[in-house]
């Protein structure tokens, strides 16, 4: 059993979201997404800024080099649409 699967029945992630992942995404992108929501959860009042639409412009100078983790998540929760 590779780590993806087991992740994703362990999360509040809806079956139709599953398979609506496992259609776009490689497993280790979904693994990276569904961390990325976990984490979001247990955040509390906290927001994130990077990557953000928001602070992403802010911010981005700030790191060497651009990542793709980085764009995955951004494009994720914000939207292709809003690229940086």
């Amino acid at each position: 059993m590779d780590g993806t699967k087991g992740l994703l029945k362990k999360t509040f992630l809806p079956n139709s979201l599953k398979q609506d992942m496992k259609s776009k995404y490689k497993p280790d992108q979904i693994m990276m997404i569904s961390n990325a929501k976990l984490e979001e959860e247990r955040s509390g009042d906290f927001r994130r800024i990077f990557p953000s639409p928001f602070f992403t412009q802010q911010y981005k100078h700030l790191f060497d080099e651009e990542r793709a983790s980085d764009q995955l998540l951004y494009d994720y929760f914000f939207g292709e649409s809003k690229k940086r």
